[in-house]
Formats: C-alpha cells, sequence, structure tokens
C-alpha cells in the first residue's frame, strides 16, 4: 500500500490524481469507484491510502483505496481489520484435547496395528481376467539376535532365523518346522 495528497479532484466526472510520498514519482489517476466504501467524497488534500493496479490500457492506476482518517460506510465488503490482542484459548484447548487422544489412542492401537500386519496372513481380490497376479515380495529379515518363538512376528521370520541365524530355539521338537504351537502350525 502506498500513501500520497489528493491534488485534483473532479466532482462530476469522478476522478482525480493523487500525489504519492515517494520523491519523484509520478502522479496517480484514481476513479471514484475505488473510493465508493467511503461514507464522504474525496476532497483535496485528502491523504489516500492506495494499492497500485495497472488499467485495461497498461496504465498505472489507484485500485483498492481510502481516504485516511475518513469512516467506512457501513455493511461496506470493505472494512478494516480489527486487531487482537487476546489469545484464542478456544482454538488452543481444541488441540491440546485432539493430541491427547492421539497419544492416549496410539500406544493402544500400535499392538493391534503391528499383530495384524505381522500375521502371515495375506488378502487379494480376485484378479479380473486381463489382470496378472504380482506376488506379495517377501519380507527381508537379518539376524538380529533373536532366539526365541515369542521374539518372532510371523512364521517367515521364525523360518528365516532357524535357517540362517546361529544359536536359534525355536524347533523344539526338531521336525524342521520352527515355532508351530506360534506361528508356524498347521
Amino acid at each position: 500500500m502506498q500513501r500520497g495528497k489528493l491534488i485534483r479532484w473532479n466532482d462530476e466526472r469522478g476522478f482525480g490524481f493523487i500525489k504519492p510520498e515517494q520523491d519523484g514519482a509520478d502522479d496517480v489517476f484514481i476513479h471514484i469507484s475505488s473510493l465508493k466504501q467511503m461514507s464522504r467524497a474525496p476532497r483535496i488534500g485528502d491523504i489516500i491510502v492506495f494499492q497500485l493496479q495497472t488499467s485495461s490500457d497498461g496504465k498505472q492506476q489507484a485500485g483498492l483505496a481510502r481516504i485516511e482518517g475518513v469512516a467506512i460506510k457501513p455493511g461496506s465488503p470493505i472494512k478494516a481489520r480489527k486487531t487482537s490482542t487476546t489469545f484464542p484459548l478456544g482454538k488452543l484447548l481444541k488441540g491440546m484435547v485432539l493430541i491427547a487422544l492421539i497419544a492416549f489412542a496410539v500406544p493402544k492401537l500400535a499392538p493391534l496395528v503391528e499383530g495384524f500386519i505381522s500375521k502371515d496372513t495375506r488378502y487379494s481380490v480376485p484378479p479380473m481376467e486381463s489382470e496378472t497376479i504380482v506376488p506379495y515380495p517377501e519380507p527381508v529379515f537379518r539376524c538380529e539376535g533373536k532366539t526365541y518363538c515369542s521374539e518372532m512376528r510371523s512364521c517367515a521370520e521364525a523360518t528365516f532365523y532357524q535357517n540362517n541365524c546361529p544359536g536359534t530355539k525355536m524347533d523344539g521338537d526338531n521336525d524342521g518346522i520352527p515355532c508351530e504351537s506360534q506361528w508356524c502350525g498347521h
């Protein structure tokens, strides 16, 4: 926004010119339509606060404008901004309640979701005739010192540990199938 003084005004035709406060700036055209929200007509000598815009003919003119110190008409779409020094306590409380709910719910739901996802059960939609079935990629496991069935998350993980990692204790009956009572029982 810029400021300037109204140096010429033609009431009959509804336009005038503003001398901007910037040194050396050209006078700026202003039309009454830019000030229609004001409670009185402009007068020579008024300080105008305005925003420059380019008209359809490519010239600069005052667009959105107001007369400094003059009231805006009631019901006008352009209103002075209210500055509030109060903090929106309601929004803060809503945010805190939401954070508390999330903090409470996530630890309770995480084991359920993790248990559901980690089971060795795969669900798929039957393919249409033109579709090809793309198999799920096998999970990637690493030997990380797990030795017991209670540390495993799936039959695939238990089988990987039994076949690839030293010191596992997951095949109690030595039949080659690990964790039969927890993960790999048929």
